[in-house]
């Protein structure tokens, strides 16, 4: 896990730097401006769910951070509901299907599953 997070550094680095942190984030202010801020809030939501599925909770929030913070800064908006939509948002890949067994087939101790499906 710290492996992780320290390789997701130069990434971060690596994003800003290319200019890729500004791209997405003009991307979803060019959505961003026509909607409420807490519609734009969603939509980041949402993206930051959906990365969190694919890499750790700790990594999104480091490649998620300078985007959120270039996005309330371009809606000239406060930084910290976009912060706190990256906090909670990394955490909530748990509740999808796709990335915890729970979630998808029930809890095999409590047999919360269908018990006819069941080999």
């Amino acid at each position: 896990m710290i492996i992780l997070l320290g390789a997701m550094i130069p990434v971060k680095e690596a994003l800003e730097t290319t200019g890729g942190a500004d791209l997405i984030a003009r991307t979803v202010l060019k959505i961003g401006t026509e909607l409420p801020i807490w519609a734009t809030l969603g939509i980041f939501l949402v993206t930051t769910v959906i990365l969190s599925g694919v890499i750790n909770n700790a990594a999104t929030v480091v490649l998620m951070a300078p985007i959120g913070i270039r996005i309330a800064d371009g809606l000239v908006a406060s930084i910290s509901p976009f912060l706190m939509t990256i906090a909670v948002s990394a955490s909530c890949a748990f509740f999808t299907p796709i990335v915890y067994k729970i979630g998808k087939n029930g809890h095999p101790k409590l047999n919360l599953t269908d018990t006819q499906n069941r080999n």
